[in-house]
């Protein structure tokens, strides 16, 4: 005979113990807390080596500028202070409105991106090349070090006293200027 009487009792414990027995929680957060400290020191470290890099290069296009006898507050306004070099080299101001826009060929993945840092290097080269025969350095290993390390080499032209505007010499250019020449105003 079965007895419908006896009830099974199940014993529901609703209090959770949140702390696992194998996982140390606490190591955990100050582990986490270690990198995130580590972290911020890295990114202080570069953010301060930015700042310097940045007040460099204001010193130095706030110099440069005024060597060739432009009003200096293109050393502050960075597209203002780019307008005024390219006019200082000689270079087609056009360089200044492609570079701006050439991003719209990111809408191509891979090609776009490459076609974008090909039209960058290009750029940047021949920009350096006129800033340093403007200014009297066309050596080849000044012109590398403008382009790798353009705010330390800025500001080297821009303190240096023996360095003196010598007029707009422009870096030969396959698309605005083939010869290297002075564009006629």
């Amino acid at each position: 005979m079965v007895s419908f009487n006896k009830r099974k009792v199940i014993d529901l414990d609703y209090n959770y113990n949140f702390n696992f027995d194998g996982f140390n929680t606490g190591s955990f957060g100050s582990e986490f807390a270690t990198l995130a400290a580590g972290f911020l020191v890295v990114f202080a470290i570069f953010g301060i080596i930015a700042l310097a890099l940045l007040v460099l290069q204001i010193i130095g296009m706030y110099k440069l500028l005024k060597k060739g006898g432009k009003h200096p507050v293109g050393a502050f306004v960075p597209m203002v202070g780019q307008f005024q070099l390219m006019e200082l080299t000689g270079m087609n101001p056009w360089w200044l409105l492609i570079m701006m826009c050439i991003g719209i060929l990111n809408i191509v993945p891979i090609i776009g991106f490459l076609c974008c840092l090909a039209a960058l290097i290009y750029f940047l080269i021949i920009y350096c090349s006129g800033i340093a025969k403007s200014f009297g350095k066309d050596s080849t290993g000044f012109i590398v070090g403008l382009v790798l390390l353009h705010p330390i080499f800025i500001f080297i032209l821009g303190i240096n006293k023996d360095t003196n505007y010598v007029g707009k010499k422009p870096a030969k250019d396959i698309l605005f200027n083939k010869e290297g020449t002075v564009p006629v105003e």
